[in-house]
């Protein structure tokens, strides 16, 4: 039975394969396949809890993103804990154990626990290194620059994205793509504006590909639809950064809700927001708040607090601004994000 669903997984990458894959390898006591299987499938599944823009590469129908009954972050950094503290040194321990580092290196990120987060991120990349896996060090690098960009430090970013670029060979969309978007972000945020929508309209079109089976893509090239919508907005041109968002909202809904449609209905609430469309405005930003709050997943949803506070106070409604505040105050005392930070200390003083 356990040979029958790993095939099964194997003809056609169906994420509901993989727990039944582990339940029959466990009733044979396999331990070595056990892991392997619990890996994939934590993997698969914190990949579309942990990221804003997941590839997704077993396909989820509608519902599956919620994670098999006990199987938890807890479950997770529990098995990676377990994973870790393996003795044996053989290449199969040390490449368990290169993935359960990422692993638990990109939950700890994605919750604001930057020490520890970037620890294992790091010892993941130097086991990659060690095992010559390129597949992980490049997502190593990848997580290195979402971090650079969640406190908004440039300079790692780009280091991250030389050591991406330097590293890709022709052909591998997937990555190609995603450091391609993430140069854009860079330029974006050094004001180099058509550098940055040059980037974001070439991943778009890297996205494209003929290797994007199943639309696995689909959140990739979102992405750089919400980031042109981001590139538009703070230069004032309110209509083309709203096309953006609409775009990006369009394209990035699938069967299974991305945290990076929070980002998007938070860029476009942001925008109704200035042009003084206010009831539009605060329906969207809530939306933003609901798509993050459906996987506890905290970055970004500090901001789509604190514009919401921004919004209620422009109708004078300053009690409930005031809770939005309070709570965009709590999580932004983990993410850390300067610009965040600096419209909650410009709120601060409309409040007191």
């Amino acid at each position: 039975l356990a040979e029958y669903y790993e095939n099964q997984g194997k003809t056609k990458r169906n994420f509901r394969s993989l727990p039944m894959t582990i339940y029959h390898y466990e009733r044979c006591h396999d331990q070595a396949k056990t892991y392997e299987y619990k890996i994939a499938y934590l993997n698969e599944y914190y990949t579309l809890v942990n990221e804003n823009f997941p590839v997704l590469h077993w396909e989820m129908e509608q519902g599956e993103e919620e994670l098999d009954s006990g199987a938890g972050a807890g479950q997770m950094l529990e098995l990676a804990d377990e994973v870790i503290r393996f003795t044996e040194d053989s290449p199969k321990v040390q490449e368990m154990k290169m993935k359960m580092y990422f692993l638990k290196g990109r939950y700890k990120i994605a919750q604001g626990e930057y020490d520890s987060g970037l620890s294992a991120i790091h010892q993941s990349m130097a086991l990659a290194e060690k095992l010559q896996n390129k597949s992980v060090l490049l997502n190593g690098y990848k997580q290195m620059s979402f971090y650079g960009i969640q406190v908004e430090n440039l300079e790692l970013v780009k280091e991250y994205l030389e050591k991406g670029f330097a590293l890709l060979n022709e052909g591998e969309t997937e990555d190609k793509g995603v450091f391609t978007r993430l140069q854009g972000w860079y330029y974006l945020y050094e004001k180099e504006y058509k550098k940055a929508e040059e980037k974001f309209l070439e991943a778009i079109e890297i996205f494209k590909s003929p290797g994007d089976v199943g639309g696995c893509f689909r959140m990739s090239s979102a992405a750089c639809y919400g980031y042109l919508g981001d590139l538009y907005r703070v230069q004032g041109k309110l209509d083309e950064a709203a096309h953006y968002y609409e775009t990006a909202l369009k394209t990035g809904t699938d069967k299974v809700m991305a945290n990076g449609l929070g980002q998007f209905y938070s860029g476009l609430g942001q925008v109704r927001m200035l042009q003084e469309r206010f009831r539009e405005g605060e329906e969207l930003l809530q939306r933003a708040l609901d798509c993050f709050k459906h996987y506890g997943y905290y970055w970004g949803r500090e901001r789509a607090e604190a514009y919401m506070a921004l919004l209620l106070l422009k109708e004078g409604r300053k009690e409930e601004a005031r809770k939005y505040w309070e709570e965009s105050r709590r999580i932004s005392n983990k993410i850390k994000n300067p610009s965040t930070e600096l419209l909650l200390q410009q709120l601060a003083k409309e409040l007191n």
